[in-house]
């Protein structure tokens, strides 16, 4: 993925300075704005990721909030509960109630149930970082 970040990003600079061969002032000014705004959308990008673990460790319940959740959200709580009846398919179901809702539960089971949670976690957390593949093939192929 970061191998295709950097080529988007100079097929980019290189268009600028194709674009204002011209006026070579605009160059800095035009690769800086260029760069800022990258920088801005993935703070944003992870602010927006941030806010649905915080709000799901929260439990907040507010109609409001929950519309605010975002779709990496919404693929860790899915596979979440695809993870726990994989790795943990004999765990209660107010356990696994528990689990979803608080990380912090895991630390008081046993340490027999705390491992396949703990797994099952770790792979729904792998799968939201899947989203940002095909956006980053999206974005090099559109920036050509």
């Amino acid at each position: 993925m970061s191998v295709g970040l950097i080529l988007s990003s100079m097929t980019q600079f290189i268009a600028i300075q194709a674009e204002y061969h011209h006026d070579e002032a605009m160059i800095p000014k035009t690769s800086s704005l260029v760069t800022f705004t990258q920088l801005v959308g993935g703070v944003i990008g992870i602010a927006f990721v941030s806010l649905d673990f915080l709000l799901s460790f929260m439990h907040i319940t507010n109609k409001h909030v929950i519309h605010t959740y975002r779709i990496a959200g919404m693929i860790f709580a899915n596979s979440l509960v695809t993870q726990l009846n994989h790795f943990a398919p004999h765990l209660d179901s107010s356990i696994a109630d528990h689990v979803r809702h608080s990380v912090t539960y895991i630390f008081t089971l046993p340490k027999d149930q705390q491992v396949p949670v703990i797994e099952a976690y770790s792979k729904a957390v792998g799968y939201t970082f899947l989203l940002p593949l095909p956006c980053g093939i999206l974005a090099s192929l559109s920036a050509m």
